[in-house]
């Protein structure tokens, strides 16, 4: 098993040794093996930078064997059982919340904060401003910024949980949310983005904010958001990619 790496340390994955170039002298290696790409901490002698974005840093990169190549990456359709895919998902997204696994709390991640409404079927999410998607260059091997994760991409995530096309194994669990099941029951055809806005209960407020309509008081709904399956997803490069979107040379995590 890959222990996860925090998300401030986490920066890609390079998913199978054999998708990366061996540079001169580099040792071959298996199809096989992971290679884990993260940032080491900050020098805490040197001053904080006080404007822009926090600057990407030296990464560590260690080799983890999985066992067996995963079936999907795609959080929204990788399955349990599947250990290898699993821990990829846990090491290359976050989700708006996260299970610790010392205190089996459920703990702000993505997300910073949200709020509830007094009935408890509405839940407006506020999220984190330094959280970014990034990708590995092909060619240089470096790590590159993208752009924020936004919360247009959490509602991304959210509409294709609820299409039996995108067939989530663990889309029952985001029936809690308005209109959710009544979507996954239709012909994925019929399923314009304007019915799909007006039925669903997820829509953007603005960049950092989601607001939530559930179909009942739903006290656990911080631990569903916890889950794979309603991962933030970058939209914009699922529709130009298709389902080549998680291929290593194109991914963002």
């Amino acid at each position: 098993m890959i222990r996860r790496i925090p998300l401030p340390l986490l920066l890609a994955v390079c998913l199978l040794a054999a998708c990366a170039g061996n540079g001169a002298g580099d040792t071959p290696t298996p199809d096989n093996l992971l290679i884990v790409t993260a940032t080491l901490p900050p020098d805490e002698t040197e001053p904080p930078e006080e404007t822009g974005a926090p600057p990407l840093v030296e990464p560590a990169i260690g080799r983890v064997h999985l066992g067996a190549p995963p079936v999907t990456i795609d959080p929204g359709a990788v399955i349990q059982l599947d250990g290898a895919a699993s821990d990829l998902v846990a090491n290359l997204f976050v989700g708006l919340t996260a299970l610790d696994p010392d205190t089996r709390r459920v703990e702000p991640a993505l997300a910073s904060h949200w709020e509830v409404s007094d009935d408890g079927r509405t839940w407006t999410v506020y999220l984190r401003d330094d959280v970014y998607w990034v990708q590995v260059n092909p060619e240089s091997g470096e790590v590159e910024r993208v752009r924020p994760v936004t919360a247009g991409d959490v509602v991304a995530a959210v509409r294709r949980a609820c299409r039996a096309d995108t067939v989530a194994p663990q889309a029952s669990a985001a029936f809690v949310i308005a209109g959710c099941r009544f979507l996954h029951a239709q012909d994925p055809s019929l399923l314009t983005p304007e019915v799909i806005e007006q039925t669903l209960g997820a829509r953007v407020l603005n960049d950092v904010v989601v607001e939530f309509r559930l179909g009942g008081e739903t006290a656990h709904f911080p631990s569903i958001l916890a889950m794979p399956l309603l991962y933030p997803v970058p939209a914009d490069l699922i529709e130009s990619e298709g389902e080549g979107w998680t291929a290593p040379e194109t991914i963002w995590t």
